[in-house]
């Protein structure tokens, strides 16, 4: 997974609407699946998208670019974020076959996406990261941060953060996990 998208129809076409950060992967990602087709992608400038700043992000809980640099599942957004942005009907897409694997199967997967408030962002990332494995397959840790308020940021957790409670506090540390 890239990124999320909002798709803007009219009658010249399609509007691809990504956050900028992404749009050259994005881009690119596309490009390699022009075959034999009549379209055009290009990068059209700034169009706003579902939250202008990184506290919005934050206090909608929705993934943005360093989450899905994480390259983890659709599932890991949680089932709302699978409704929303993937089809079981369109036809043929990279990754099919594992999310739909995992939609069939409860979208059970290791990590899950978090909104996280502490007293500071380092004690923050010490208690997302104690849980769950270390090394190349430890995914966790804070991605997005905003501490304008106080901090408070989103992180991928383990699920064996909070067990089965989708909030809890760990170490002075409130989790929520988000899009259950």
């Amino acid at each position: 997974m890239i990124t999320s998208l909002r798709c803007d129809f009219h009658p010249e076409g399609v509007d691809i609407v990504v956050r900028s950060e992404l749009v050259n992967q994005t881009l690119a990602a596309l490009r390699r699946f022009l075959l034999r087709t009549k379209c055009e992608l290009r990068e059209a400038g700034e169009v706003p998208g579902d939250y202008a700043t990184i506290g919005q992000q934050v206090g909608l809980g929705e993934p943005g670019p360093a989450e899905f640099a994480k390259g983890v599942a659709a599932h890991t957004f949680g089932q709302g974020f699978v409704d929303r942005h993937v089809s079981f009907t369109k036809g043929c897409f990279t990754g099919q076959e594992l999310v739909g694997r995992l939609d069939v199967r409860g979208g059970n997967v290791p990590f899950h996406l978090a909104r996280v408030t502490g007293d500071s962002i380092a004690h923050m990332d010490v208690v997302v990261r104690s849980a769950g494995p270390s090394g190349e397959r430890g995914l966790q840790g804070l991605t997005t941060v905003y501490d304008r308020d106080g901090p408070r940021g989103l992180a991928l957790v383990h699920r064996t953060l909070l067990g089965d409670e989708p909030r809890g506090t760990v170490m002075d540390v409130a989790v929520e996990l988000l899009h259950d």
